[in-house]
């Protein structure tokens, strides 16, 4: 079997995390395996460095700002190497890539499976963005064999939103899945709680949000909170966290986010939208409390158990710190929780197992 995968950035995040552990899962079932990639980044170095015999396919023109005059280019050209290659099954992700790569496949004779990452129709996209993607998706998914949803949230969202789509039986949700880098419940020996929250600074997220609710609370001296990651919001959340410094701290891009999360009391997600969040997932088999937005598929890996799904308020998120930060033993509650949910569904082998047999089903 070979299978072309087919992403927009070559960079590092939740999709790339996961497409990297499609390649190499599908590399250790001697399948053959190419990579096509619009921006090149550490998913591609580390394709190049652990896998030689992946083909690895740039195309510079395949990026999210769907710009008219590079639509047509980019879909020539992802249909040139998929006609010279010639895989069986092409898998893409991304909304972009999702896109071009379906429309590029069209009369190939190979199957298209498709993996929602997060649905370009999720309410918090805009209105505009929304009908665009019903529109995309209405006429695309005939030609897709079957789509794969990272949350049930998504997979309701697009029966609900998309006349007849649930009848089709093209929708199957697979949850991402994280490898197990050890359980590390946090015993807290101090007075001061660590909290850690890993994403972009970029409009849809809401590190501002967190910083203010933090700088206006009574309790700021009983916390600690890190920040992961980069961003053009990131000049401003600093400013704003200059007005109690010592609080908050900003170590940018990371190699392994799980470094982090070890010495973390709970980790966060304070976002505006959401599909099915990798940076959650990776907190549960260490064993953490989770405090994250409502929205998305965030309730799936996020309940009373093991955290607190919150609304986008100061309100709401003070209470659920102040609950925290005077009760200690339910944070350890909810860490061993966590970690039970990651063994329950969040395991990487049965995402990729779960994918393979999507793939043998296709190929009959």
């Amino acid at each position: 079997m070979k299978i072309a995968y087919v992403i927009t950035k070559g960079t590092w995040g939740g999709a790339q995390s996961h497409v990297f552990s499609l390649i190499k899962d599908q590399v250790a079932r001697e399948n053959d395996v190419e990579l096509i990639v619009g921006q090149c980044g550490r998913l591609v170095d580390d394709v190049i460095k652990n896998f030689p015999q992946v083909n690895v396919y740039p195309i510079e023109t395949l990026t999210n700002n769907l710009r008219p005059d590079k639509v047509l280019v980019t879909i020539s050209k992802i249909r040139k190497i998929l006609k010279q290659s010639k895989p069986d099954i092409v898998h893409l992700h991304s909304t972009v890539a999702g896109t071009l790569g379906r429309i590029a496949s069209l009369g190939l004779n190979l199957k298209v499976v498709f993996t929602v990452h997060g649905s370009s129709f999720t309410p918090g996209v805009g209105r505009k963005r929304e009908r665009f993607a019903r529109i995309v998706e209405r006429i695309l998914v005939p030609f897709t064999d079957r789509i794969i949803f990272v949350s049930k949230f998504d997979q309701n969202l697009w029966n609900t939103q998309l006349k007849g789509f649930k009848k089709s039986d093209k929708g199957i949700v697979i949850y991402n899945g994280v490898e197990d880098k050890g359980y590390f419940p946090k015993v807290r020996n101090t007075n001061i709680l660590e909290l850690c929250m890993a994403a972009r600074f970029s409009p849809q997220k809401k590190q501002e949000l967190l910083i203010d609710t933090i700088n206006k609370s009574s309790f700021s001296d009983k916390i600690h909170i890190t920040f992961l990651g980069e961003g053009e919001l990131q000049s401003k959340c600093e400013k704003l966290a200059q007005k109690k410094k010592s609080i908050f701290s900003f170590e940018g891009t990371v190699k392994d986010v799980s470094k982090y999360y070890e010495n973390a009391d709970i980790v966060m997600l304070i976002s505006n939208f959401e599909g099915l969040p990798i940076s959650l997932i990776e907190a549960l088999p260490l064993g953490k409390p989770i405090i994250a937005s409502n929205v998305g598929g965030i309730p799936e890996i996020v309940s009373a158990d093991n955290g607190f799904c919150v609304d986008n308020t100061q309100e709401a998120i003070k209470r659920c710190l102040e609950k925290v930060i005077s009760n200690p033993k339910l944070l350890e509650k909810m860490g061993e929780n966590s970690r039970m949910l990651y063994e329950k569904d969040f395991e990487i082998q049965k995402m990729v197992s779960k994918t393979n047999n999507v793939y043998k089903e296709l190929m009959g």
